[in-house]
């Protein structure tokens, strides 16, 4: 009895001291862990070259703005920032030419004047009560020009605007190019501003 004891255990104790071996083996953890999904790269926005031959000037501008319809006489460019997700963010750009009435005929129009004829059409249009806050000298296209700072509220919504305009004068022809977005979104807009005024060229 005792030797088929014996034997029983003797192939029992191995058999289940393999069964717990596979147990253990099955919750082990894999050797290699998959790879983390990584994000996708973001591409960087490139330049667009905008250039008209008529008024004789080049800029470029953000991929990421993208140009809009205009019916404004002596509006050039009016490019708009569009997000991520496709849709057209806050803040707008222009390059323009003011129509100034200059009070001096048949001489160049005056900063003031160029300043004054700005801010006057976007009263007109949805800013009615925009005003300039600080202006500093600058350059623009290798001319002397002027940089203002504006405030304003939206006439649509009265949201706070803050917008950035620079004005030139180039072979006796005004010119400014202005930026205006909602106040929290200034910074991040004022940036792809500063872009295309560094590349702006007079042509002419």
């Amino acid at each position: 009895m005792r030797n088929r004891c014996g034997a029983v255990l003797a192939v029992a104790v191995p058999a289940l001291l393999a069964a717990g071996a596979a147990i253990v083996v099955a919750q082990e953890p894999p050797a290699t862990q998959p790879a983390a999904t990584q994000p996708a790269a973001t591409s960087q926005p490139t330049l667009v070259d905008f250039k008209s031959d008529e008024h004789g000037v080049a800029v470029s501008y953000l991929s990421t703005w993208k140009p809009q319809p205009t019916d404004k006489p002596g509006v050039l460019l009016k490019p708009q920032p569009q997000d991520p997700d496709g849709e057209m963010g806050e803040g707008t750009a222009w390059v323009l030419m003011p129509e100034v009435k200059s009070a001096a005929a048949d001489k160049p129009p005056t900063f003031d004047e160029l300043q004054a004829a700005v801010l006057e059409e976007a009263a007109k249009g949805f800013a009615p009560d925009v005003k300039s806050v600080v202006s500093t000298d600058a350059t623009l296209g290798g001319e002397k020009a002027r940089r203002v700072i504006l405030t304003a509220s939206a006439s649509a919504t009265g949201d706070s605007i803050r917008a950035v305009l620079i004005v030139t004068v180039h072979n006796g022809k005004g010119y400014a190019i202005a930026m205006a977005s909602a106040v929290q979104d200034f910074s991040r807009r004022r940036d792809g501003f500063d872009r295309l005024a560094k590349t702006f060229k007079f042509t002419g």
